[in-house]
């Protein structure tokens, strides 16, 4: 596992054919044996891609190591993060008993299966204003995959696959909706973070390069850091990661942690308490009085001491690593500077890591291993306040484009009817005249345009214009010869409870 698999690139020149051969002697002269210089031995091509990134092989429901451990990689749902989510959290760690990775990748979207999934949905009789509309769409999200700054956040947790079933329990305590990446997303998953960027399709027979340098890698041309806390902050406030997230830089964190038994936890504890107590005695002797940190130290530990005992707290062993991807060094060197800045604001330092960039790159893959080797002893608490599913985008990967989330930099996709929520109600508030209006007709063209029927009570008559142009009518109840039917459905339809009922 430890070993090193040689990623610079290479240039070997071969030249065909062997070395000239001396001038022969005079005429007569029995000709000298002619000396060859030996062949030069094929150079070694380099490690296959999976190799280098310490992949064995991909199955359909999980990676698997070269140290033959296969792992599982579930899909989580961001939550906007507040009280009852935070303790819902620290609940589910407390309860974990095996090592876990969580992965935030935060990248420019692709968009290209939603554009065809809304070309495939288009009703074949759109009116013609409506089928410019549903255009007008497709030409928008061309558009927002092209501009900076514009990201997709995407969430993960990576364990044993034999365990994956526990995880995905503890993250539904949690509050948290998580799903099993299986077949083509997986493949697509493991790509994007070998190579960068969003999930999507590569082609298998494109030659990608990989040149690892002392203080960064470079991939298929682009740039690529790694650093590691080396430094964590003294304490940690709710939403600490939310802060570096939102700074706009695509991004791979990954955040590893190891659960301690409470046995061995408490017993370090009180050894620590004991060394901190007879530091404390030692400096009274000597008439001197224990520095500030080590009076703060021991009162933490302490604290966790008895926390641990009565069960409250566990400890874990805690790494985190991020990979910042730029296209330019110029840009990366920028994004390096946020991001360091970010954690020295909290007195945390980030360690750039020289020359074990391939160490740093493969901690933020969804590999389950930290490959940086080092850690750091947190409890339940601190690490609750790392919650890294935060903040939502409602990104169902599928549905109406609703806008950009501007505290997340990234599109809300938003589909009520897909299942993944408690009922399809949704509401829209706003202080006045900031567009409630529009975006609820908004909301309602785009639904048209892949095939949402809508039905409209409008006391003030501002959806009619709408409606005649989208191709719809426009009832007055009251009026002879104009109304509906509300009991009558349509047998076609699959949904279960219209079955039901008809």
């Amino acid at each position: 596992m430890r070993h090193l698999i040689e990623l610079a690139k290479r240039t070997v020149a071969v030249l065909p054919g062997r070395a000239a051969a001396p001038a022969g002697p005079a005429d007569g002269a029995e000709p000298a044996p002619q000396a060859t210089e030996p062949e030069a031995p094929a150079p070694k091509p380099p490690p296959a891609l999976p190799l280098a990134f310490m992949l064995s092989h991909l199955e359909d429901d999980g990676p698997v190591r070269l140290d033959g451990q296969k792992l599982g990689v579930c899909e989580v749902l961001g939550l906007e993060l507040d009280e009852p989510k935070l303790g819902s959290f620290a609940g589910a760690l407390n309860a974990c008993d095996f090592p876990l990775q969580l992965l935030v990748r935060q990248h420019p979207p692709g968009l290209g299966k939603l554009r065809d999934d809304l070309e495939a949905a288009q009703p074949p009789d759109l009116p013609p204003r409506t089928r410019a509309a549903a255009e007008s769409l497709r030409r928008l999200l061309g558009e927002l995959e092209a501009r900076e700054g514009i990201l997709d956040r995407r969430f993960y947790a990576i364990c044993e696959h034999e365990r994956m079933d526990e995880l995905r329990s503890l993250l539904v305590r949690a509050g948290l909706s998580a799903h099993l990446l299986r077949g083509r997303q997986l493949r697509m998953l493991v790509l994007a973070a070998a190579l960068g960027g969003s999930p999507r399709e590569f082609d298998e027979e494109t030659a990608v390069e990989v040149e690892v340098g002392r203080r960064e890698v470079k991939i298929g041309g682009h740039p690529a850091r790694s650093l590691h806390l080396g430094n964590w902050p003294r304490s940690l406030s709710p939403g600490f990661l939310q802060g570096l997230m939102a700074a706009g830089a695509p991004m791979d964190l990954s955040l590893h942690l190891g659960p301690i038994p409470a046995a061995v936890a408490a017993r370090t504890l009180e050894w620590q308490k004991v060394r901190f107590e007879s530091a404390r005695s030692l400096s009274m002797r000597k008439g001197k009085s224990l520095s500030s940190e080590a009076e703060i130290a021991l009162e933490d530990v302490m604290r966790l001491r008895d926390e641990v005992q009565r069960g409250r707290e566990r400890l874990f062993h805690a790494s985190l690593s991020l990979t910042l991807h730029a296209p330019d060094e110029e840009t990366l060197a920028e994004v390096t500077q946020t991001a360091k800045a970010h954690f020295a604001s909290t007195l945390g330092k980030l360690d750039a890591l020289p020359f074990r960039q391939r160490e740093g790159l493969l901690s933020t893959l969804p590999l389950g291993l930290n490959a940086v080797a080092t850690w750091r002893t947190l409890d339940t608490t601190s690490l609750a306040f790392l919650y890294p599913f935060s903040p939502p985008d409602l990104d169902t990967r599928g549905g109406d484009l609703r806008g950009i989330d501007l505290r997340a930099s990234s599109p809300v996709v938003y589909d009520p009817w897909d299942g993944t929520h408690l009922n399809a109600n949704t509401a829209v508030l706003a202080r006045s005249g900031s567009g409630k209006s529009f975006a609820t007709k908004l909301g309602v063209l785009r639904g048209l345009c892949r095939g949402v029927v809508a039905y409209v009570i409008d006391p003030e008559g501002e959806y009619a214009d709408m409606a005649r142009a989208a191709g719809g009518r426009v009832l007055s109840p009251g009026v002879a010869g104009q109304g509906m039917n509300p009991f009558v459905i349509d047998r076609a339809d699959p949904e279960e409870l219209l079955q039901r009922i008809g």
